[in-house]
């Protein structure tokens, strides 16, 4: 990826400190109004000193090896396999959809045979807040 391209901006891989990209992740985070002019100052100058610590997309995210986690769930447990979903409206089946399909190309959800579905569980869309 061209760092200097804008997809190239939301990268770390090849540039982390892209002027682009720095400036995208300033945007992205929001400073209180309560601090002072030099405060300001200080956290946009941290911004930029560890860009390469922040995660624009979920592109930028990489799975790691060293940490797992075990579920200690009972063999003889049971769970629905068949899900019991609200319909969404159109505007929520493409955000979904969109997400879902960001994430799998991503690499952080991938498909599965029906077969191999264990549990399942309905999905709730909530509206932030802000």
């Amino acid at each position: 990826t061209d760092p200097d391209t804008e997809e190239g901006t939301w990268t770390w891989h090849t540039k982390a400190f892209n002027p682009k990209r720095i400036a995208s992740i300033q945007k992205m985070i929001q400073v209180g109004e309560d601090l002072t002019p030099e405060q300001h100052k200080q956290v946009h100058n941290l911004i930029s000193e560890f860009a390469d610590t922040f995660a624009a997309t979920v592109k930028e995210v990489h799975l790691v090896d060293f940490k797992s986690f075990k579920l200690n769930v009972p063999p003889e447990a049971v769970f629905p396999i068949k899900v019991n979903q609200q319909p969404l409206t159109l505007p929520q089946c493409k955000f979904l959809y969109s997400r879902l399909n960001e994430l799998t190309e991503s690499g952080i959800i991938h498909h599965i045979a029906a077969e191999d579905v264990r549990a399942v569980g309905s999905t709730v869309l909530a509206q932030k807040a802000h």
